[in-house]
């Protein structure tokens, strides 16, 4: 089975949330018999999620002092269910077992993968000799390779290879009447290389 880790980041919970998180995870790491050793975290969280819970119901009146008695509160508790968390993690890395512990699991990041070759456009640029190569982007791409060629003697003969984060990319110092030859390769995460179909213009 994939291994999995606990979500033990608590920024983006809003303060009611918290609370009903904070009692979950109390409530399922009680008698817990996958995690036996971490009992002795359970009396101080019951204090603390009692605490928090308290200074919650006591800044409703959204008095300052008590709102930065609950926000105090609430790093606590934060510290406490950290610790607790890495514990449990330092003992298993078990999807199934780490649901039992109230929990919420760190999503997986997606895996994206570039599924097609991108289009290429060429233009000639505002000065002589430039030939601008354009290409879409996607969320899957991290960088492009640029490369640039000119016939001669029947054979393509590559004059530049660029890799950049850019979609586009200025060739410069080319000879303007010359038919050049453009692909473009995208470069995904996980290494993989797509490229375009080859395209060409006259350097102006």
């Amino acid at each position: 089975m994939k291994s999995a880790k606990l979500n033990i980041g608590w920024s983006r919970i809003i303060d009611p949330e918290f609370e009903t998180l904070a009692i979950h995870i109390l409530d399922s790491m009680t008698a817990n018999e996958l995690f036996p050793s971490l009992q002795n975290y359970l009396p101080e969280l019951k204090l603390v999620v009692k605490d928090f819970s308290n200074a919650l119901a006591a800044a409703k009146s959204r008095g300052i002092i008590l709102t930065a008695e609950k926000d105090n509160s609430r790093k606590i508790l934060e510290t406490l269910l950290t610790r607790l968390g890495l514990a449990i993690m330092s003992l298993s890395n078990n999807k199934t077992e780490l649901l039992t512990t109230g929990f919420i699991l760190r999503k997986e990041p997606e895996t994206r993968l570039i599924t097609k070759a991108a289009e290429v456009k060429l233009f000639t640029g505002t000065n002589a000799g430039e030939i601008i190569s354009t290409t879409s982007s996607s969320k899957a791409t991290i960088c492009f390779m640029h490369q640039i060629c000119i016939m001669e003697e029947e054979q393509l003969k590559i004059l530049e290879v660029v890799v950049t984060t850019s979609s586009k990319y200025v060739f410069k110092n080319l000879q303007s009447g010359k038919k050049y030859s453009v692909k473009v390769a995208s470069i995904g995460s996980k290494g993989q290389i797509v490229y375009s179909p080859v395209v060409s213009i006259y350097a102006q």
